[in-house]
């Protein structure tokens, strides 16, 4: 009986993991835990991946995936104070686009280690697109200073045209 309990709180156990597995992988936000023992890399998700245009196996390897964390501006990353919220970095793809990211991160307990959650979204497109909105807003503002302009100067010549007639009516046509 006491054998039966142990295997299926085992299965259960499993069945668990592999669901919090599953979970972390599919995650939009991409993620990496990183152990303080060694900046040991113990996870990362598939968002992480296609950020950094690097294979989940590059991870499993100690030596690779420093590089993978030198190259892609991680490093830089891990150096700031944690836990954090919504502070902007950039990310380098493997092909060398950059990317615009905002990282949040936690300290959690992994196997009674503390242990670095580090949840980074792009929002590369995000910022061209509030850039380009501001360059609008720019040249929406030139286009009414020059109505403007234009409006105050066709006044102008309406006063001269207007005047010029006036000019004419008196003036002696032959002379």
């Amino acid at each position: 009986l006491l054998d039966r309990k142990v295997e299926e709180r085992t299965t259960e156990l499993q069945a668990s993991r592999e669901h919090f597995a599953m979970l972390f992988r599919a995650a939009p936000l991409a993620q990496m835990i990183v152990s303080s023992r060694g900046a040991q890399y113990l996870e990362v998700n598939d968002a992480l991946c296609a950020l950094t245009g690097r294979d989940r196996e590059i991870w499993g390897d100690a030596r690779a995936a420093a590089e993978a964390v030198m190259s892609s501006g991680i490093s830089e990353v891990l150096r700031l104070p944690h836990p954090m919220h919504g502070e902007e970095a950039a990310i380098r793809h493997r092909s060398g686009t950059e990317r615009q990211v905002l990282i949040s991160s936690v300290i959690i307990d992994q196997a009674g280690a503390p242990s670095l959650l580090l949840m980074m979204q792009d929002v590369t497109e995000r910022k061209r697109l509030e850039s380009d909105i501001r360059q609008m807003q720019k040249l929406d503002a030139v286009g009414q200073l020059a109505a403007g302009v234009a409006h105050d100067f066709n006044n102008l010549l309406t006063v001269i045209s207007g005047n010029a007639d006036l000019l004419s009516v008196t003036l002696d046509p032959e002379g």
